[in-house]
């Protein structure tokens, strides 16, 4: 997925996320209930990564305050179904837009909207596993998050 411009269809952006949240879920064998649509519906207000106390204090909005465990708990499953990424450096969550369940994508951080997204570069994880195995090292946990400018801050064109 590329940065979202400002003024890109959200709504129809938020109801394919929850489309194939839906679908993913179902795949899995999992039901998807109140308090996992509610973070993720929160997590998708906005292309931004959003933290755990923050979730809490949204929740209230949707019409139940949910604790922090039972947000953990939603975004453990929402995570498991690649759908939601967690942003380790700004301890916070973002969901996943990408049409794909990437389960190890490389995270994009814009340091000026801070604005999040996410690419799954096949060229990255397969020189990262190569160079893993050159070394007789077994990768079983990767987080890559990058720092920097989107196109929208930059002025540049989105790829």
């Amino acid at each position: 997925m590329t940065f979202s411009t400002p003024h890109h269809g959200h709504d129809a952006c938020a109801d394919a996320a929850e489309k194939r949240v839906e679908a993913r879920a179902s795949e899995a064998g999992k039901r998807l209930k109140d308090n996992h649509r509610i973070v993720f519906s929160i997590l998708l207000s906005d292309h931004r990564a959003v933290g755990v106390y923050d979730i809490a204090a949204r929740s209230e909005a949707h019409g139940k305050r949910l604790q922090p465990v039972q947000i953990y708990r939603a975004l453990e499953t929402l995570m498991e179904l690649g759908s939601v990424h967690r942003v380790e450096s700004a301890n916070a969550y973002v969901a996943c837009h990408s049409n794909h369940a990437c389960r190890r994508p490389q995270i994009l951080i814009c340091t000026a909207c801070e604005r999040v997204s996410e690419m799954d570069s096949p060229k990255v994880q397969n020189a990262l596993e190569q160079a893993s195995l050159e070394n007789g090292f077994v990768m079983t946990q990767q987080n890559i998050e990058l720092r920097g400018l989107c196109p929208n801050c930059t002025g540049q064109p989105n790829a």
